[in-house]
């Protein structure tokens, strides 16, 4: 009889230890899946962060293209009267040639 409680003793004293051992890894395994999501939401947020600045780039990248169309349009114009000025000095000064 004492040799049937000794084992049975010592067979919940197994089971006990392996639910303890099941217990800790599962304590483990929890405090590493929170840290886990922790980490992954620290890179969501860093991932939004680089996808509103590419964003920024990009506007500011057309607002770019724009200025440089319109100061293109500008220099167009610039020629365009630098070439009507060239042609007026031109006349002139034919006719002062012609007068001398």
């Amino acid at each position: 009889m004492e040799i049937l409680a000794i084992l049975t003793a010592l067979v919940v004293s197994v089971f006990l230890s392996f639910v303890i051992l099941e217990l800790i890894i599962i304590l483990i395994t929890n405090r590493k899946m929170r840290e886990i999501k922790k980490s992954l939401s620290r890179l969501s947020n860093r991932i939004s962060e680089c996808s509103s600045i590419l964003e920024s780039t990009n506007r500011d990248k057309d607002q770019c293209y724009n200025d440089i169309v319109q100061a293109t349009k500008t220099l167009d114009m610039c020629k365009d009267d630098y070439t009507d000025i060239n042609d007026k000095l031109s006349v002139i000064a034919k006719e002062l040639d012609e007068k001398q």
